[in-house]
C-alpha cells in the first residue's frame, strides 16, 4: 500500500497533536482518545509513502478542530491545518459523485466521498463503522484505529 486514508477523528488527532499532544485530552471533540493515539497514528503513517484525504474530510475537521478552541491556541491549530492543506494530498471528489455512490444513504456525503476515492493503493483508517463496513463490502483495504488500539497500546 502506498497511500494512508484517514477519517475525521484521526485527522483531528494528528492535527491536535501535532500542535500540543496534551490538547488531544482537553480536545471537545477527541474525548476517548489520548496523547498514546497520536504516537500510535504516526507510528502507522509511517510505514505509508503518502497521507490522502478528500476535500469534504478536511471541510469537517476544520470546522470541528476549532470548535471551543480559544486564542492562541485556536490560531496554531488553523496554522498547522493550513501546512496540512497546502502539502497537496487533498484528493477532490465532486459532491454530486459522492452523493451518487451505492452508500451515500447509508453514510452520508463526506463517507461516501471517501469509498469514492478509495482505490487498491490506499488503506483506510477509520473509527467510523458505518464506514470500515462499506469500505470491507467493496473490498477496499480498512482497518478499525481502535482495533489497532486494543492490539498495541494494551
Amino acid at each position: 500500500m502506498r497511500f494512508a486514508a484517514i477519517d475525521t477523528n484521526l485527522l483531528l488527532i494528528l492535527i491536535v497533536g501535532h500542535v500540543s499532544i496534551p490538547h488531544i485530552k482537553k480536545h471537545k471533540r477527541l474525548r476517548g482518545y489520548g496523547p498514546q493515539d497520536y504516537d500510535l497514528l504516526v507510528n502507522v503513517l509511517e510505514k505509508f509513502q503518502d497521507l490522502r484525504v478528500v476535500t469534504h474530510a478536511m471541510a469537517e475537521v476544520s470546522n470541528l478542530l476549532v470548535y471551543g478552541v480559544h486564542e492562541p491556541l485556536r490560531s496554531r491549530f488553523l496554522a498547522a491545518l493550513k501546512v496540512l492543506v497546502e502539502s497537496g494530498i487533498e484528493h477532490h471528489i465532486p459532491s454530486d459523485a459522492a452523493a451518487g455512490h451505492p452508500d451515500f444513504l447509508r453514510v452520508g456525503l463526506t463517507d461516501a466521498a471517501w469509498l469514492e476515492s478509495l482505490d487498491s493503493e490506499t488503506f483506510l483508517l477509520t473509527d467510523d463503522a458505518l464506514l470500515l463496513h462499506a469500505a470491507l463490502s467493496r473490498d477496499l483495504q480498512a482497518v478499525r484505529f481502535s482495533d489497532l488500539r486494543s492490539r498495541f497500546l494494551v
